[in-house]
Formats: C-alpha cells, sequence, structure tokens
C-alpha cells in the first residue's frame, strides 16, 4: 500500500463513519485489497450500483412531480388571491402530493380570513359614526 492511498483505504474501510476501525474490519480490507476482484464481486457492485441508481431516480421523480404540484397550488392560490374576486373551493386544484394538499387548504383558510377581515374593514368604515 503506497503512503498515498493510505487515508483513501482507511476511509473506505471505515463503512461506519465513527473514524475508527476494528480489527477484524482492518484484516478483511488488508486482505480484499491483496487479491485481484472476482468476476462475480464486481457484478454484485455493478447491480448493488444500478439498484442505487433507481432509488434515486425515483426518489428525483416524487420530488419533482411534489414541486410540481406545489407550484401548481400555489400558482392557483395566487391567481385568485384578488379579493374582489370569488375564493375558489380546494377542491379545485387537483393534486398528488398530501403535504400540497395540506398546504393547499391552509392557504385557502388563510385566503378565506383575510377576505373576512376585509369585509369586517369595510362594515366598519360602512357604519363609522359622523363626528
Amino acid at each position: 500500500i503506497k503512503d498515498k492511498d493510505v487515508r483513501t483505504l482507511f476511509d473506505t474501510l471505515d463503512v461506519s463513519g465513527e473514524g475508527s476501525l476494528g480489527e477484524e474490519a482492518f484484516l478483511t480490507g488488508i486482505l480484499k485489497i491483496q487479491e485481484d476482484p472476482r468476476p462475480m464481486d464486481v457484478l454484485c457492485i455493478l447491480k448493488e450500483a444500478e439498484k442505487i441508481k433507481c432509488m434515486v431516480e425515483k426518489w428525483h421523480d416524487s420530488i419533482k412531480t411534489q414541486f410540481e404540484d406545489l407550484v401548481e397550488v400555489i400558482k392557483a392560490i395566487f391567481s385568485t388571491w384578488k379579493m374582489d374576486r370569488p375564493l375558489s373551493q380546494p377542491t379545485q386544484i387537483p393534486t398528488r402530493c398530501p403535504q400540497c394538499r395540506a398546504m393547499k387548504r391552509d392557504l385557502f383558510e388563510l385566503r378565506a380570513k383575510v377576505v373576512a377581515m376585509q369585509d369586517q374593514v369595510r362594515q366598519a368604515v360602512a357604519c363609522k359614526p359622523e363626528l
């Protein structure tokens, strides 16, 4: 083992990331690097890398879908945010993401409160006694 490879070897063998190695992990690792990789070992690593790639792609697709839902919810809410327009119902905006549905509901409730407060202010101004 070359001096420049010692740190890389240690980091590779320290799978827990704790910064320490037990005797068994160290000896097993040292013995593994002394032998040539078997075709089956390479195949297992390639297969595992493919599984990880598929998982990352699924996560990416899921996050992308949730983000697109969120963008649509926000666009729909802000398109009805002008207070002179009728309040749209949350069910008119389809989403696939549970978090987006909850956020959509919360934003519509907030807008409804703003509209109610605005109505109260209008009524208070209309009933203002003349001094």
